[in-house]
Protein backbone atom coordinates (compact mmCIF):
# COMPACT_ATOMS: atom_id res chain seq x y z
CA UNK A 1 0.00 0.00 0.00
CA UNK A 2 1.61 3.37 -0.72
CA UNK A 3 2.06 6.27 1.19
CA UNK A 4 -0.97 8.52 0.01
CA UNK A 5 -3.50 5.39 0.51
CA UNK A 6 -2.29 5.10 3.64
CA UNK A 7 -2.70 8.50 4.84
CA UNK A 8 -6.59 7.96 3.40
CA UNK A 9 -6.93 4.66 5.60
CA UNK A 10 -6.09 6.17 8.78
CA UNK A 11 -8.37 9.46 7.96
CA UNK A 12 -11.08 7.41 7.66
CA UNK A 13 -10.93 4.55 10.22
CA UNK A 14 -13.78 4.93 12.76
CA UNK A 15 -13.10 5.87 16.75
CA UNK A 16 -11.82 3.40 18.81
CA UNK A 17 -10.06 2.15 22.55
CA UNK A 18 -6.78 0.15 21.99
CA UNK A 19 -4.99 -1.16 25.47
CA UNK A 20 -1.01 -0.66 25.07
CA UNK A 21 1.06 -3.46 24.34
CA UNK A 22 2.07 -5.08 27.70
CA UNK A 23 0.14 -2.22 29.58
CA UNK A 24 -2.74 -2.44 31.38
CA UNK A 25 -4.05 1.12 30.44
CA UNK A 26 -6.75 1.56 27.82
CA UNK A 27 -6.32 5.44 25.76
CA UNK A 28 -9.35 6.39 24.34
CA UNK A 29 -7.78 7.08 20.52
CA UNK A 30 -10.20 8.64 18.20
CA UNK A 31 -8.28 9.65 14.69
CA UNK A 32 -8.94 13.11 13.92
CA UNK A 33 -10.52 14.44 17.25
CA UNK A 34 -7.08 15.69 18.39
CA UNK A 35 -7.85 15.12 22.03
CA UNK A 36 -5.44 13.31 23.82
CA UNK A 37 -2.87 16.05 25.34
CA UNK A 38 0.29 14.87 24.74
CA UNK A 39 3.55 16.68 25.59
CA UNK A 40 7.07 16.85 24.09
CA UNK A 41 9.67 18.51 25.64
CA UNK A 42 12.88 19.50 23.82
CA UNK A 43 15.36 16.54 23.63
CA UNK A 44 17.81 16.04 26.29
CA UNK A 45 21.78 16.23 25.36
CA UNK A 46 24.02 13.91 26.98
CA UNK A 47 27.00 15.91 24.80
CA UNK A 48 27.71 19.27 22.80
CA UNK A 49 27.33 18.89 18.98
CA UNK A 50 23.70 17.77 19.03
CA UNK A 51 21.80 21.27 19.04
CA UNK A 52 20.98 21.18 15.41
CA UNK A 53 20.28 17.75 15.04
CA UNK A 54 18.11 17.51 18.05
CA UNK A 55 16.24 20.72 16.25
CA UNK A 56 15.56 18.68 13.44
CA UNK A 57 14.77 15.55 14.99
CA UNK A 58 12.19 16.83 17.63
CA UNK A 59 10.59 19.28 14.71
CA UNK A 60 10.12 16.42 12.90
CA UNK A 61 8.31 14.34 15.16
CA UNK A 62 5.97 17.23 16.77
CA UNK A 63 5.44 17.74 12.83
CA UNK A 64 3.90 14.25 12.50
CA UNK A 65 2.44 13.61 16.21
CA UNK A 66 0.54 17.24 15.19
CA UNK A 67 -0.46 16.01 11.72
CA UNK A 68 -1.57 12.45 13.00
CA UNK A 69 -5.00 13.50 14.16
CA UNK A 70 -4.72 11.63 17.78
CA UNK A 71 -3.30 13.91 19.79
CA UNK A 72 -3.73 17.55 21.40
CA UNK A 73 -0.05 19.17 21.09
CA UNK A 74 0.52 21.12 24.17
CA UNK A 75 2.30 24.31 24.16
CA UNK A 76 5.95 23.76 25.18
CA UNK A 77 5.18 27.83 26.69
CA UNK A 78 3.13 25.34 29.25
CA UNK A 79 5.51 23.01 30.55
CA UNK A 80 6.15 23.59 33.89
CA UNK A 81 9.05 20.92 34.26
CA UNK A 82 12.51 22.32 32.81
CA UNK A 83 15.56 20.88 32.67
CA UNK A 84 14.78 17.16 33.75
CA UNK A 85 16.25 13.89 32.51
CA UNK A 86 14.02 11.56 29.43
CA UNK A 87 15.08 8.09 31.70
CA UNK A 88 12.66 6.52 33.97
CA UNK A 89 13.56 7.90 37.49
CA UNK A 90 14.76 10.86 36.28
CA UNK A 91 11.89 13.50 36.71
CA UNK A 92 8.46 13.52 38.17
CA UNK A 93 4.98 13.20 36.56
CA UNK A 94 3.65 15.50 39.23
CA UNK A 95 4.30 18.71 36.70
CA UNK A 96 3.03 17.36 34.07
CA UNK A 97 0.04 16.08 36.14
CA UNK A 98 -0.41 20.47 36.94
CA UNK A 99 -0.91 20.81 32.41
CA UNK A 100 -3.24 17.67 32.85
CA UNK A 101 -0.96 15.66 30.43
CA UNK A 102 -1.96 12.39 29.30
CA UNK A 103 0.93 11.33 26.62
CA UNK A 104 4.71 12.18 27.41
CA UNK A 105 7.15 12.07 25.20
CA UNK A 106 10.82 12.30 26.47
CA UNK A 107 14.08 12.28 23.89
CA UNK A 108 17.57 11.98 24.43
CA UNK A 109 19.87 13.15 21.18
CA UNK A 110 23.60 11.93 20.77
CA UNK A 111 25.82 13.52 17.87
CA UNK A 112 27.50 11.65 15.49
CA UNK A 113 30.85 10.10 16.55
CA UNK A 114 29.27 9.72 20.53
CA UNK A 115 30.87 7.07 21.58
CA UNK A 116 27.60 5.80 23.00
CA UNK A 117 26.24 5.57 19.53
CA UNK A 118 28.51 5.11 16.71
CA UNK A 119 31.89 6.47 17.23
CA UNK A 120 32.81 5.99 13.87
CA UNK A 121 30.28 8.98 13.56
CA UNK A 122 28.60 7.88 10.27
CA UNK A 123 25.46 7.56 12.77
CA UNK A 124 23.44 9.37 15.38
CA UNK A 125 21.21 7.99 17.35
CA UNK A 126 17.92 9.00 19.88
CA UNK A 127 16.53 7.30 22.85
CA UNK A 128 12.58 7.72 23.21
CA UNK A 129 10.36 7.37 25.89
CA UNK A 130 6.80 7.07 25.99
CA UNK A 131 4.87 7.65 29.42
CA UNK A 132 1.06 7.72 30.23
CA UNK A 133 1.47 10.64 32.88
CA UNK A 134 -1.74 9.56 35.24
CA UNK A 135 -0.41 6.29 36.04
CA UNK A 136 3.24 7.00 35.70
CA UNK A 137 3.89 4.02 33.67
CA UNK A 138 6.37 3.68 30.45
CA UNK A 139 4.82 2.83 27.53
CA UNK A 140 7.90 2.00 25.44
CA UNK A 141 11.57 2.96 25.89
CA UNK A 142 13.61 2.03 22.44
CA UNK A 143 16.78 3.68 20.63
CA UNK A 144 16.55 4.86 17.02
CA UNK A 145 19.92 4.93 14.90
CA UNK A 146 20.04 6.59 11.35
CA UNK A 147 22.57 7.93 8.77
CA UNK A 148 24.31 10.72 10.23
CA UNK A 149 22.52 13.18 7.04
CA UNK A 150 19.29 11.74 8.00
CA UNK A 151 17.85 13.31 11.24
CA UNK A 152 14.65 14.03 10.45
CA UNK A 153 14.42 10.06 10.29
CA UNK A 154 15.02 9.49 13.77
CA UNK A 155 12.00 11.75 14.42
CA UNK A 156 9.66 10.09 12.06
CA UNK A 157 10.87 6.91 13.83
CA UNK A 158 10.01 8.17 17.37
CA UNK A 159 6.73 9.61 15.81
CA UNK A 160 5.79 6.00 14.92
CA UNK A 161 7.27 4.32 18.06
CA UNK A 162 4.61 7.12 19.99
CA UNK A 163 1.54 6.20 17.41
CA UNK A 164 2.18 2.29 17.93
CA UNK A 165 2.25 2.87 21.25
CA UNK A 166 -1.17 4.95 22.14
CA UNK A 167 -2.89 3.49 19.32
CA UNK A 168 -1.94 -0.43 18.86
CA UNK A 169 -1.24 0.16 15.16
CA UNK A 170 1.74 1.64 13.11
CA UNK A 171 2.56 4.99 12.01
CA UNK A 172 3.08 5.62 8.61
CA UNK A 173 5.94 8.50 9.26
CA UNK A 174 9.04 8.51 7.36
CA UNK A 175 6.88 7.21 4.01
CA UNK A 176 7.09 9.34 0.93
CA UNK A 177 4.21 10.84 -1.98
CA UNK A 178 5.35 10.88 -5.72
CA UNK A 179 3.99 13.87 -7.16
CA UNK A 180 3.74 16.04 -10.26
CA UNK A 181 5.31 19.95 -9.30
CA UNK A 182 6.20 22.63 -11.93
CA UNK A 183 8.86 24.08 -9.43
CA UNK A 184 11.47 24.06 -12.23
CA UNK A 185 8.29 25.39 -14.87
CA UNK A 186 7.59 22.03 -16.57
CA UNK A 187 5.77 19.25 -14.84
CA UNK A 188 8.39 17.06 -13.17
CA UNK A 189 7.68 14.15 -10.95
CA UNK A 190 8.88 14.83 -7.36
CA UNK A 191 9.29 12.29 -4.22
CA UNK A 192 8.37 14.34 -1.24
CA UNK A 193 8.32 13.04 2.45
CA UNK A 194 4.97 13.11 3.82
CA UNK A 195 5.88 16.16 5.98
CA UNK A 196 6.69 18.43 3.25
CA UNK A 197 10.54 18.28 3.38
CA UNK A 198 13.32 16.27 1.66
CA UNK A 199 11.38 17.58 -2.06
CA UNK A 200 13.38 15.19 -4.99
CA UNK A 201 12.94 15.26 -8.02
CA UNK A 202 13.08 12.32 -10.07
CA UNK A 203 12.52 13.24 -13.31
CA UNK A 204 14.61 16.68 -15.16
CA UNK A 205 13.81 15.91 -18.99
CA UNK A 206 11.56 19.42 -19.05
CA UNK A 207 8.17 17.32 -20.66
CA UNK A 208 4.60 17.30 -19.15
CA UNK A 209 5.08 14.35 -17.02
CA UNK A 210 2.15 12.95 -15.00
CA UNK A 211 0.39 9.57 -13.27
CA UNK A 212 3.20 8.73 -10.65
CA UNK A 213 2.84 5.77 -8.80
CA UNK A 214 5.22 3.76 -6.76
CA UNK A 215 6.15 -0.14 -7.02
CA UNK A 216 5.05 -1.93 -3.87
CA UNK A 217 8.77 -2.00 -2.55
CA UNK A 218 9.38 1.48 -2.99
CA UNK A 219 12.50 1.29 -5.39
CA UNK A 220 10.85 1.81 -8.42
CA UNK A 221 8.11 4.45 -10.00
CA UNK A 222 6.19 4.67 -13.00
CA UNK A 223 4.64 7.19 -14.74
CA UNK A 224 3.85 8.95 -18.15
CA UNK A 225 5.63 11.28 -19.75
CA UNK A 226 5.42 13.62 -23.24
CA UNK A 227 9.12 13.84 -23.12
CA UNK A 228 9.02 12.11 -26.85
CA UNK A 229 5.76 14.16 -27.88
CA UNK A 230 3.49 10.76 -27.13
CA UNK A 231 2.28 9.92 -23.77
CA UNK A 232 4.60 7.18 -22.85
CA UNK A 233 4.69 4.69 -20.23
CA UNK A 234 8.26 4.46 -18.44
CA UNK A 235 9.56 3.10 -15.17
CA UNK A 236 12.89 3.96 -13.36
CA UNK A 237 14.88 1.97 -10.98
CA UNK A 238 15.42 4.84 -8.20
CA UNK A 239 18.39 2.30 -7.00
CA UNK A 240 20.44 2.34 -10.48
CA UNK A 241 18.82 5.52 -12.00
CA UNK A 242 17.96 3.80 -15.10
CA UNK A 243 14.47 4.33 -16.81
CA UNK A 244 13.03 1.60 -18.79
CA UNK A 245 10.22 2.32 -21.31
CA UNK A 246 7.23 0.13 -20.78
CA UNK A 247 4.35 1.06 -23.34
CA UNK A 248 4.86 3.36 -26.28
CA UNK A 249 2.22 3.00 -28.58
CA UNK A 250 0.79 5.82 -30.40
CA UNK A 251 -1.91 7.72 -28.43
CA UNK A 252 -2.82 6.93 -24.62
CA UNK A 253 0.06 5.00 -22.36
CA UNK A 254 -1.31 6.16 -18.71
CA UNK A 255 -2.56 5.44 -15.43
CA UNK A 256 0.05 2.91 -13.96
CA UNK A 257 -0.65 0.46 -11.23
CA UNK A 258 1.54 -2.01 -9.95
CA UNK A 259 0.44 -5.40 -9.03
CA UNK A 260 0.79 -6.07 -5.24
CA UNK A 261 4.24 -8.41 -6.32
CA UNK A 262 5.31 -5.61 -8.69
CA UNK A 263 6.13 -8.24 -11.43
CA UNK A 264 2.86 -6.56 -13.29
CA UNK A 265 1.66 -3.02 -14.59
CA UNK A 266 -2.26 -1.89 -15.07
CA UNK A 267 -2.54 0.94 -17.18
CA UNK A 268 -4.80 2.65 -19.91
CA UNK A 269 -3.49 2.34 -23.34
CA UNK A 270 -4.56 2.97 -26.91
CA UNK A 271 -6.25 0.57 -29.35
CA UNK A 272 -7.16 1.74 -32.28
CA UNK A 273 -8.25 5.09 -31.30
CA UNK A 274 -10.02 4.12 -28.20
CA UNK A 275 -8.63 3.33 -24.67
CA UNK A 276 -9.20 -0.22 -23.08
CA UNK A 277 -6.97 -1.83 -19.88
CA UNK A 278 -3.89 -3.79 -20.26
CA UNK A 279 -1.29 -5.54 -17.77
CA UNK A 280 2.16 -5.60 -18.64
CA UNK A 281 5.37 -6.87 -17.91
CA UNK A 282 7.19 -3.95 -15.00
CA UNK A 283 10.66 -5.23 -15.99
CA UNK A 284 10.00 -5.84 -19.87
CA UNK A 285 6.47 -4.43 -20.94
CA UNK A 286 5.42 -7.32 -22.30
CA UNK A 287 1.97 -7.48 -22.76
CA UNK A 288 0.20 -10.11 -20.27
CA UNK A 289 -3.60 -9.22 -21.14
CA UNK A 290 -5.78 -6.49 -22.86
CA UNK A 291 -9.40 -6.09 -21.10
CA UNK A 292 -11.48 -6.86 -18.27
CA UNK A 293 -9.56 -7.64 -15.21
CA UNK A 294 -10.29 -8.85 -11.80
CA UNK A 295 -7.89 -7.45 -9.15
CA UNK A 296 -4.24 -7.04 -9.80
CA UNK A 297 -2.46 -10.08 -8.97
CA UNK A 298 -5.68 -12.65 -8.69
Amino acid sequence: MNALRCLLVLLVTCGWARTAAAQSIVINVKPGAGDVPLAMPQPVLPSPGAESIAGEVWDAAWTDLSMSGYFQMQDQKGYVEKGKGAEPGSFTFDPWKLTKTVILVKMKVYPKGDAACDATGAKICADAYVYHVPTGQKLAGKRFKVEAASPRYLGHAIANQVVLSTTGSPGIFGTRLAVVGSKSGNKEIYSIGLDGHDVQALTRNGAINLSPTWSPDGKSIAWTSYKKANPDLYVKDLTTGRTRTISNVKGVNTSPDFSPDGAQIALARSVEGDSDIFVVDARTGAQIRQGKIGRMGE
